[in-house]
């Protein structure tokens, strides 16, 4: 479940279990991406607002949040365009 009143994850790390042998440059880093966001800030990561309207005070945003259109995955008709234009899927 998603707590919408905190900023949303960008990435976290996927550490092995213990019972793994492995060391600790074998853990994963892994960047989210959310389908349909709407009403979501790019200042300070929540849902519910967009910059313009964002309440929360400068000093708890950083400077560069890393929240972006980036964190979006891209639409099937999107993607689909993007084939086409790599001329992939002519068939």
């Amino acid at each position: 479940m998603v707590d919408t009143s905190k900023p949303l994850l960008r990435s976290f790390i996927h550490k092995h279990s213990t019972s793994e042998v492995r060391s600790p440059s074998e853990n994963l880093w892994i960047k989210l991406k959310y389908k349909r966001l709407s009403d979501f800030c790019y200042q300070c990561g929540r849902l519910g607002h967009d910059k313009s309207s964002c309440k929360f005070p400068p000093a708890c945003v950083e400077d560069d949040s890393g929240y972006g259109p980036d964190l979006k995955t891209a639409t099937i008709r999107e993607l689909r365009i993007a084939s086409l234009s790599k001329g992939e899927g002519n068939s």
